[in-house]
């Protein structure tokens, strides 16, 4: 009773202080009322202050009443009739709890029961399922008294008056829909084909009676209807359905359901925008779901319901969802599936035979149908990727699961739906749904293990692969995670409570590790994944898993791949154990003595084989601890790494250093162990320096680079005197000599060949901070058309340039980026650049201003404004358009049509007769009116009032000459939102409202409403916060409107239309809440 009304609770223990009070309670009912006053003396008594416990007394005798008020101790009476509130004395000591049921002039106002803290209430009080606490939390915010019916040991004697002996049609009616929009044409038509009567005519009927606020039947939300609780009416009203009530529930739910989505019209990454685009259903979500519902209830209930021919409302259900899964099976498109994604999981409550029987039907053959429910894919990506319908069919599967009488059939379709599966970016996979139910350490099934390893190895027989994934979900993992399956919205499937005793985990476990080693057989990739998981096992299962290899080490019908891919494997795992000595998690000395042993036992006999690991990674593990001593293991892996190559090549001749760079996920590696080997082989890695095999190339460009490191820049110029040398050949070796780059350049300068082939492969990477002739270098790349590069480059180390910003940068900057909008193909450098290195760039051209050319920034601004990103910074193309207002309005021209004539644009000329601009132009005109924030008039950071009205006066000719004058001025109040505040901090200034009050003009003050509203950004809130955050917001415009009510009255009326704005979206945003706050989300 006190969840959520603590504020008020307290209001009224600091009323009743003080004696001789009269209080109004105001309250949906007398009954909650009076329990809420009850609730606060208890609550005293617990605290130990238990005078209001006994001085209170709740009085509907009139006789006693009148005794009561002339006692002389004070006392705090309730009257539990309204005349008895007549009769409150005058001068009592009395304090005097009245109950009304209307909010207005109440001195106490009770708000509804916060859900949340009722659930934690009614767990504190032993509800133990957490769900079914959340659930009564909700329904006792929707109504107190049909928590109380849900909780009565006899709910029969709290019977309401909406199910007495004959229910009328109306009320039946509303069983059957559950729920519905009222603003919706479709549901209303829904209501008029149930009940009979036209909807206003039902809504006025039902008015009063269904929604008595004592105990109502439903309840009203923004625009929906809902059930106040579903199970509970569908409980108390079943039995007084009739035949002809389910013939006309048949019709409805055909209608309904058979309608097709249209916004499955758009590509899935634009659906979010159905309701924006008008592709929306006729009948309401709410309807749709509140249908579902009903089936699910009559399901569940129906068998009080005896229909012609001795059929039971239940039989009736799964009759319905049969006969609408087949229908919508006829659709070889999956579009009547998908269309019905919505509401499956419902469907599956209600007929779980139907359901079963149509995606068995739906998942058959080569082609199956369901398998178009799987729309996400791996590449996907943001957050408008959209959903995908399967999920909805997984969870209607998973729902069923945990009936005992369906799981086998439901495990069985969650595996054919894991053979068509084409994977996707989302974790919900029918994989993921198996391995949630069989998870040994919590299971979420209502089956037995025993059962569940039946159904298991039904499963290994009719779908292996299925079955050898499940297996291996089962096997334990460290950190491994459990996401709860979907459960029943109102069957009983689901057992209260789930628990796992030590015996079923270690049974289901080792039965799983069974499982893994019969189906394994001679696949390798099998018995690495078994092993993966060995150092989680419990020891008798790892020694199982051991004693399994070592009966096979020495079985010839074994190949050379499969033992080395069981010896590779058990490296990586001893590896990965002897790093950590110290885990927790590491196994103990013994049993890798054992791995040791085991892994000899399959240790391939080729050393390129052996030896090719330490190439595959630059961290490999080589028994040196990098955590340790970084320098000693460098040592020491580099030692290793040229022994490896030292006996790779006397097993295999130089053929197998070959094949090693090129099988090597290091080959640079490689290059490094060759060279501190010897100069034996610089005649072939001089020719694999040009070769088209990038791992080649790059195993000679790291044999280069530490030969030079070695031996310095003698070796690259002993190189460069050989007379066979390719010209490319030239330029790697130069390339490599990082440290003598002076040199180098005056090498290069001596060929312009050998030079332009040079920059053209130059790195610009790797150079250090402290290089300097970054100049000289962006120079080079400019002449050899590398622009892209330089304006990376220049990104990099401009802003650590020691001397600051310099001219002769800015002019290079500029030349690049020129440069760059001349090049015909985009370099994939070009691609690399993101808008970070142009807004860093420009950054420094602004700066550098005055040092170039007259409209040089401009131009470049306005051509790269769509790499500056979103939030694109262009000061210099912002200031152009606030001094010369007719490229103001050839901006906005570009961007919008104009009006035609006869649409209250003077003068306007023809839009057939305007230049029509292409879409990339007129983009980047949308995008600069939007990056628009210096305003017409501000001359050294403070607004000049004459420059404003004179650009303002220009603009206007020039708009309303080629007919926009209404986005023009649209376009202008926004860039007014960008005027300072005066010297005391108001805002808007002086200059703008003296403006505004002057020229009076609508669009103006809508562009500056628009500006405000806008600047706001982002909002985040929680589910049941609500409006809370724009009624702060409204009641501060509100506050700021007073401020210039009389000095700037329009100003004020702008203000009040903005607080008015975030009331509506407050009003919204907290019917939403409420939505939530009940459960009807």
């Amino acid at each position: 009773m006190l969840a959520g009304r603590t504020d008020t609770a307290k209001d009224l223990e600091d009323r009743l202080g003080s004696s001789g009070s009269v209080t109004t309670i105001a309250g949906a009912s007398m009954e909650e009322v009076c329990a809420f006053i009850a609730a606060i003396a208890v609550n005293l008594d617990d605290q130990g202050s238990g005078q209001m416990l006994a001085r209170l007394a709740f009085v509907d005798d009139i006789s006693t009443w009148r005794q009561l008020t002339t006692s002389s101790q004070p006392l705090v009476l309730v009257p539990r009739r309204p005349e008895l509130a007549s009769e409150i004395p005058a001068g009592t000591v009395h304090n005097f709890c009245v109950p009304v049921v209307s909010n207005e002039g109440a001195d106490v106002t009770l708000p509804a029961l916060d859900a949340a803290e009722a659930a934690v209430a009614l767990t504190s009080a032993g509800v133990t399922d957490r769900d079914r606490a959340d659930e009564l939390g909700r329904l006792a915010r929707r109504s107190l008294t049909g928590l109380r019916r849900n909780l009565a040991v006899k709910a029969v004697l709290h019977r309401p008056t909406w199910a007495d002996a004959s229910p009328s049609r109306n009320f039946r009616s509303i069983l059957l829909v559950g729920s519905w929009g009222d603003n919706a044409e479709g549901d209303r038509s829904i209501l008029e084909a149930l009940t009979g009567t036209d909807y206003e005519s039902f809504r006025e009927a039902i008015t009063g009676t269904a929604d008595n606020p004592t105990d109502p039947l439903v309840i009203r939300t923004g625009e929906a209807w809902h059930l106040v609780s579903p199970v509970d009416a569908w409980m108390l009203l079943v039995p007084k359905l009739t035949h002809d009530d389910m013939k006309r529930f048949e019709t409805i739910v055909e209608r309904v359901f058979a309608e097709d989505d249209p916004a499955l019209d758009l590509p899935r990454d634009q659906r979010w925008r159905a309701s924006i685009d008008g592709k929306t259903r006729r009948y309401s979500g709410d309807l749709r779901r509140g249908l579902a519902q009903s089936l699910a209830l009559l399901g569940m209930y129906g068998e009080t319901v005896v229909l012609s021919g001795g059929v039971s409302g239940s039989d009736f259900a799964n009759y319905l969802v049969g006969k609408l899964l087949e229908w919508a099976s006829t659709d070889d498109t999956g579009r009547a599936w998908q269309s019905l994604a919505d509401i499956l999981p419902l469907l599956a409550e209600a007929g779980p035979d139907a359901f079963l029987d149509a995606v068995s039907a739906a998942t058959a053959g080569d082609a199956p149908l369901l398998a178009t429910m799987f729309q996400d894919n791996a590449d996907e990506s943001g957050i408008f990727s959209g959903g995908t319908p399967h999920s909805n069919l997984l969870w209607a599967l998973e729902c069923v699961s945990w009936s005992s009488d369906h799981f086998g059939r439901a495990v069985d379709l969650l595996a054919r739906l894991d053979e068509i599966d084409p994977g996707g970016r989302l974790a919900n996979r029918p994989a993921a749904s198996l391995a949630a139910m069989f998870r040994p350490w919590h299971p979420d099934s209502s089956v037995d293990p025993d059962r569940r390893l039946i159904v298991l190895d039904t499963l290994r027989r009719r779908r292996p692969g299925v079955a050898w994934k499940l297996e291996c979900s089962m096997l334990p993992e460290g950190h491994g995670t459990h996401f709860p399956i979907s459960t029943p919205a109102f069957r009983t499937w689901r057992p209260d409570k789930l628990s796992v005793t030590y015996g079923e985990f270690w049974k289901m476990t080792t039965a799983a590790v069974d499982r893994c080693i019969e189906d394994a057989g001679q696949d390798a990739q099998r018995w690495s994944t078994i092993l993966s998981h060995t150092a989680e096992l419990p020891p008798a299962d790892r020694a199982r898993v051991v004693d399994a290899l070592e009966s096979m080490a020495d079985q010839p019908r074994f190949t050379a791949d499969f033992r080395e891919a069981v010896w590779r494997t058990l490296v990586d795992l001893i590896g990965r154990h002897r790093k950590f000595p110290d885990a927790a998690w590491t196994l103990p000395d013994e049993e890798l003595g054992k791995l040791d042993a085991l892994a000899a036992r399959y240790q391939p006999r080729s050393a390129y084989v052996r030896l090719i690991g330490l190439f595959q990674s630059w961290t490999p593990y080589i028994g040196a601890h990098k955590q340790d001593d970084y320098e000693a293991f460098e040592r020491e892996l580099g030692h290793r790494r040229v022994q490896a190559v030292e006996k790779i090549e006397a097993e295999g001749g130089f053929d197998a250093i070959t094949r090693l760079a090129r099988d090597a996920s290091v080959p640079g590696a490689v290059g490094i162990a060759l060279a501190k080997i010897g100069s034996s082989h610089d005649d072939e890695l001089l020719g694999w320096l040009t070769s088209a095999d990038q791992d080649l190339a790059s195993t000679a460009m790291s044999y280069f680079s530490t030969r030079y490191s070695l031996e310095g820049f003698a070796l690259i110029t002993d190189f460069l005197e050989q007379s066979d040398l390719t010209v490319d050949q030239r330029v790697r070796l130069l390339l490599v000599a990082r440290d003598n780059l002076a040199e180098v350049w005056a090498l290069v300068d001596t060929d312009p060949d050998l030079e332009a082939r040079y920059w053209r492969a130059f790195q610009t990477i790797g150079l250090g901070q402290d290089i300097d002739k970054i100049d000289e270098i962006a120079e080079h790349l400019i002449q050899v058309g590398r622009h892209a590069d330089v304006v990376h480059l220049m990104s990099m180390y401009t802003h650590i340039d020691k001397d600051g910003p310099r001219p002769q940068v800015a002019k290079l900057i500029v030349r690049a980026l020129d440069g760059l909008l001349a090049d015909q193909t985009p370099s994939a450098a070009a691609r690399d650049l993101s808008s970070y290195d142009f807004q860093r760039l420009f950054a420094y051209l602004e700066a550098m201003r005055e040092h170039l050319e007259p409209g040089c920034l401009v131009r470049l601004q306005w051509s790269y404004l769509p790499a500056l990103g979103y939030d694109a910074r262009v000061p210099a193309l912002s200031e152009s358009l606030a001094a010369d207002p007719a490229k103001f309005v050839e901006i906005v021209c570009t961007v919008y049509r104009a009006r035609p004539r006869g649409e209250d644009e003077e003068g306007a000329e023809d839009p057939a007769g305007e230049e029509q601009h292409d879409a990339s132009l007129a983009t980047n005109a949308y995008r600069l009116l939007n990056a628009w924030d210096t305003p017409p008039g501000l001359v050294d950071g403070v607004m000049n009032a004459e420059v404003l009205r004179a650009w303002l006066d220009r603009a206007m000719e020039l708009l309303a000459e080629r007919g926009r004058t209404e986005v023009g001025l649209q376009q202008i109040g926004q860039v007014l939102g960008h005027t300072p505040p005066d010297a005391d901090g108001t805002w808007p200034g002086n200059v703008v409202r003296d403006l505004i009050e002057e020229v009076q003009l609508d669009h103006i003050e809508t562009g500056l409403c628009l500006y405000i509203l806008n600047s706001r950004g982002v909002t985040s809130r929680g589910l049941e916060d609500g409006g809370e955050q724009e009624l702060r917001l409204a009641a501060d415009y509100r506050v700021k409107a007073q401020a210039f009510a009389d000095i700037a009255p329009r100003v004020a009326g702008l203000f009040r239309r903005i607080a008015a704005s975030y009331e509506n979206d407050a009003r919204r945003n907290e019917e939403d809440a409420e939505r939530f706050r009940r459960g009807l989300h």
